[in-house]
């Protein structure tokens, strides 16, 4: 089975991907803040990342860090290239204590104390810990707004940020994009409401970026961000899906046909698909 790389799975994650070792500028907005960092915080600095680090952290935990940022470009290079020619990087906060936010906040930082890592007005990531997807997370966030320099509504972002930051773990040969995420065929098919088509956090606004990349191919998103750049977003979005993004309910009702043809390509009616599910490890 080929996968949406055009390569077996096996063969396409032993292929080793780093961005090229040239400075890059530190991107952010807020000069004053960033003014104190140097002054008061540890730092790591690399040619494609710097991280400072408040004073519950470990000049390890800076390095974890860059190592982390390493394992998050190796993932997204083969479909964001453009993170390959930026003459930008992110800049990185570590807070890892109660004290550390709160000394934090008092030099002007923003905290958002019910998440793991987050992007705020000033352009700067903050992160509680090294932890590899949650940093993949907010840099897909990043990369959007500073290296392809477009703003997806809010429901589009959150969708492609969720599907590029999981699909990466130790995959079988045989899996693709559709088994990868197979919960959301199912739950489209059963229980889709499109109340929730539009809105950011969503089964409904995943499944339709998922089937979107799953028959336009991963890649697709860089070659839409590029030409959003050069049009709008609308016409580039229209020019590599066939819709706007609001018109892109078309894309659930593709989803729901793969999933009856995979139902008849089992022999299956809906009266089998119950005993399916509990059978097949193509379905949760």
């Amino acid at each position: 089975t080929k996968s949406i790389a055009g390569k077996t799975l096996s063969q396409f994650y032993s292929q080793k991907f780093t961005v090229k070792d040239q400075p890059k500028t530190a991107l952010h907005s807020n000069d004053k803040l960033v003014k104190q960092l140097k002054a008061s915080y540890k730092v790591n600095e690399s040619n494609n990342l710097v991280v400072y680090g408040a004073k519950g952290t470990t000049a390890k935990d800076l390095q974890d860090l860059q190592d982390a940022y390493g394992s998050v470009m190796r993932d997204l290079l083969p479909y964001f290239p453009a993170i390959q020619t930026s003459k930008h990087k992110p800049v990185i906060v570590m807070l890892k204590t109660a004290e550390d936010e709160a000394n934090y906040k008092k030099i002007g930082g923003v905290v958002m104390n019910n998440a793991s890592a987050w992007i705020t007005n000033d352009n700067i990531i903050g992160v509680r810990s090294a932890a590899t997807p949650t940093l993949k997370h907010e840099y897909i966030h990043w990369m959007f707004t500073n290296i392809y320099k477009v703003n997806l509504p809010l429901w589009a972002d959150e969708a492609v940020t969720g599907i590029f930051t999981n699909l990466y773990r130790e995959l079988g040969p045989n899996e693709t994009l559709f088994t990868i995420f197979r919960e959301y065929p199912h739950y489209i098919y059963t229980s889709y409401n499109e109340k929730n088509l539009y809105r950011a956090h969503t089964m409904e606004s995943t499944a339709v970026i998922l089937q979107m990349l799953k028959e336009k191919g991963l890649k697709s998103f860089h070659s839409m961000l590029l030409d959003a750049k050069s049009t709008s977003l609308d016409a580039a979005w229209k020019k590599h899906y066939g819709v706007t993004p609001r018109n892109s309910a078309t894309y659930i009702q593709k989803m729901k046909q793969d999933y009856v043809d995979l139902m008849k390509s089992n022999g299956l009616d809906m009266e089998g698909l119950q005993a399916f599910n509990k059978q097949s490890k193509l379905l949760p």
